[in-house]
């Protein structure tokens, strides 16, 4: 249950519509720990509120507008978030594993390192989110639009993209094992040193994608060998033929032990 004090203390700012009075006690109480797990605060108006840090474990945010937050490091596990708006929120080191975030939308926030394990982002909006170095593992992320985003040495290690956006998307150094990326779009989308092991891409679209031109962002990201490992297991070349991977009436069409029979539409 959530620190009754603290949350009082929210719900007053919220009804007198002055989110500052909140962030003002935090920022002269910075030492107090935030115990707001299982919350309600749904259809919330907390743009720009500071809760950073803050235990929100299995709160309830359906529709909540957290546009410009400050929820770095905060503990979103198994939190009731769909159609949220996190737009430009700060959300680095933050725990949303298990969360359900359907229809969220986080345009151009910052998830670095984030954990996202586990949940459910089904048709949710990151164009332009930062996602290095972020995980995604087992996270469904069917359909949703992640142009331009910059998930570069993430962890997207089983997640489902069936039919999501990666137009631009930045995928150096991914982790894409076992992903599943039936007719996902990922044209002009950077892969450079990408993971793609048993990956399943029947009906991906590929066009121009890149394996030259990365913005190294770190020391390690130059140091590592940027090879791209194609499905198969084999390495990427200038000769590779990657319909064999997305075209099912190729001839030498490819895909992993472990779809069967895809009957998805």
């Amino acid at each position: 249950m959530p620190d009754k004090n603290q949350l009082d203390l929210l719900q007053r700012a919220l009804e007198n519509k002055d989110i500052h009075s909140w962030n003002t006690w935090r920022e002269e109480n910075p030492s107090v720990s935030l115990q707001l797990k299982w919350s309600l605060l749904n259809d919330a108006d907390l743009r720009e509120v500071d809760l950073h840090t803050a235990d929100l474990l299995g709160s309830q945010l359906r529709d909540a507008d957290l546009r410009s937050a400050n929820l770095n490091g905060a503990n979103l596990k198994r939190a009731i978030m769909r159609g949220a708006n996190l737009s430009h929120a700060i959300l680095k080191d933050a725990d949303f594993s298990h969360a359900r975030l359907e229809y969220a939308t986080f345009t151009y926030a910052n998830l670095k390192q984030a954990n996202l394990s586990e949940a459910i982002l089904f048709r949710a909006n990151l164009e332009g989110a930062i996602l290095d170095e972020s995980n995604l593992s087992r996270t469904d992320l069917h359909e949703a639009n992640l142009k331009t985003v910059n998930l570069s040495m993430a962890d997207l290690n089983q997640a489902r993209m069936m039919r999501a956006d990666l137009r631009q998307a930045n995928l150096s150094g991914a982790d894409l094992r076992r992903v599943y990326l039936k007719d996902a779009d990922l044209r002009e989308a950077t892969l450079d040193g990408a993971d793609f092991s048993a990956a399943y891409l029947k009906g991906a679209n590929l066009l121009r994608v890149s394996h030259t031109n990365v913005i190294w962002e770190s020391e390690e990201l130059r140091q590592k060998n940027m090879i791209t490992v194609l499905p198969d297991g084999s390495l990427w070349t200038s000769d590779t033929d990657m319909e064999r991977f997305t075209n099912p009436d190729h001839p030498d069409f490819w895909q992993p032990d472990w779809v069967k029979g895809d009957k998805t539409e």
